[in-house]
């Protein structure tokens, strides 16, 4: 199904905001970084203070703004001091100095928090849509939506034999070729990012966990949950041979904890004769394998590492993406694809485990298509691809241009109906980066939509008397042309 080119790219669907714990992570990352949810084309930049000194200091005060006078009346306030921290480049004077100044144990997070940051505000400038990560022309949250929704039936075997939770690294998060997420956006399934201190808390936290099932659609009473990572490490276990052993239990004691064993001769059915179903919660270790390495060695060891087995004649489906550093070597996306498939199979689901497979490879081509097209290069497993993009591309294009029409028509109706004289004076200035009449930085880019505004009109209308709109203010003299916040489409003052 095509999307909507005239829907905003931003958001897969309400319903799916609701449901999809997918969706759900990434707006707590949102959050996380002081951007709104949900997102839309005209968003609340997130502000630009030290924020974890600014909680520390004003406890309870929103980090984001629900409209403009709420926005210029804190910016305005002598309570506000401007910090552009997270927003540095790394080898800033401004940013090595906060480094330093910041406890070793702080440091990894506080350079996680700016790396995110500049990804998810570089990914909106870029107009890249923050759920699937693709330019808004090619984005594809609804075709996700739509086989998230009809393999329910499908995933539903899967959902009693292993859930999956992706761990990211930082700087994987927003990259354009990455595939983790479109697994976990299908499977439904977490994203955990590696420095964030509530996804590293619920790492250090997570275990076998037992839950009561009685009054859902679950055939069983009790299924038990247990961690593993999928690393590929000496001494890691093979997906399809880890095993259950069933809880022994002791006079007065409750049930002990769920042992593996090695290398079963006969694995475990996960529904047992007991009324228990044993899932095996794979967390998957997404980016390069240096940066799952980094990972690896902070994941606790109590939680056990299996890999996958891949024969030395697989030939990756990313390879025309990444280059590949191991012969053996294979997407997020394919990992996935091949450890629930595995581990289906290892308790006799194999029918199953084949669609679910299969599944999750076409989805794999056809990403790959979209993002070779979109790297301008040929498609690997499928023509059309490029025809669909194309035409979903001409439609964007048509739809920007339609907005550059109305906007111009509603340029000339102005130009009819205000007196010549009043409109001297809320043109568009000599100097086309500041807004003398309003007396605050716009951006030469964003001035025309702004003079021809509405807020910008009313302020001309009631002040035009007493503004001279063609001499500098000594505010605007001073004032830093780099560091400036976007209010629902209007520039708002910033001092420093």
């Amino acid at each position: 199904m095509e999307n909507d080119p005239s829907a905003p790219c931003h958001s897969p669907s309400t319903q799916t905001v609701s449901v999809n714990r997918y969706v759900d992570s990434i707006q707590r990352i949102l959050e996380y970084v002081g951007l709104p949810v949900p997102i839309t084309h005209r968003f609340i930049a997130p502000s630009r203070e030290n924020r974890h000194l600014l909680e520390q200091q004003f406890p309870g005060r929103p980090l984001t703004f629900s409209s403009t006078e709420e926005a210029i009346a804190w910016y305005l306030s002598d309570d506000y001091v401007p910090c552009n921290i997270y927003l540095q480049h790394e080898k800033s004077e401004a940013w090595c100095t906060f480094i330093k100044s910041l406890p070793p144990r702080q440091r990894h997070e506080a350079s996680v928090r700016r790396i995110i940051t500049v990804m998810l505000l570089s990914t909106m400038k870029r107009l890249r849509c923050v759920y699937c990560w693709l330019p808004n022309p090619s984005c594809v949250c609804g075709d996700l939506e739509k086989m998230r929704q009809m393999r329910q039936e499908l995933l539903h075997p899967l959902s009693q034999v292993a859930i999956v939770t992706m761990l990211l690294h930082s700087e994987e998060l927003m990259r354009t070729t990455n595939t983790g997420h479109i697994a976990a956006f299908i499977l439904d399934s977490e994203i955990r990012v590696w420095g964030i201190a509530d996804d590293d808390a619920w790492l250090a936290q997570v275990e076998r966990h037992v839950q009561d099932t009685t009054a859902t659609a679950m055939p069983a009473s009790v299924v038990i949950t247990h961690p593993a990572l999928l690393y590929p490490e000496d001494g890691a276990q093979l997906i399809s041979d880890v095993a259950f052993v069933e809880p022994e239990k002791q006079q007065g004691d409750e049930t002990k904890s769920v042992a593996y064993s090695g290398a079963p001769s006969s694995p475990l059915a996960p529904l047992a004769a007991t009324g228990m179903i044993h899932r095996l919660h794979i967390i998957l270790s997404d980016g390069t394998w240096t940066q799952a390495h980094r990972v690896n060695r902070h994941v606790p060891r109590s939680i056990p590492r299996v890999a996958l087995k891949i024969d030395d004649s697989y030939e990756s489906l990313f390879a025309s993406l990444r280059k590949q550093t191991r012969s053996t070597g294979v997407s997020t996306l394919e990992a996935t694809a091949l450890a629930v498939a595995q581990r289906m199979q290892a308790v006799g689901h194999a029918e199953d485990a084949l669609l679910v497979e299969q599944h999750l490879l076409t989805t794999m081509k056809r990403f790959v298509d979209i993002v070779c097209v979109d790297k301008r290069q040929e498609p690997v497993f499928d023509q059309s691809e490029a025809l669909a993009l194309k035409q979903r591309r001409q439609e964007h294009h048509d739809q920007m241009m339609e907005t550059e029409r109305v906007s111009g028509r509603r340029n000339d109706d102005i130009d009819r109906s205000v007196p010549e004289e009043l409109f001297l004076q809320f043109r568009a200035p000599p100097v086309l980066s500041y807004c003398y009449m309003c007396n605050m930085y716009v951006g030469w880019s964003r001035m025309p939509g702004h003079v021809v505004g509405a807020r910008h009109r009313q302020l001309v209308e009631r002040l035009a008397p007493e503004v001279d709109v063609w001499h500098p203010t000594e505010k605007s003299r001073s004032a830093d042309a780099t560091n400036f916040h976007v209010l629902q489409g209007n520039a708002i003052p910033f001092q420093v």
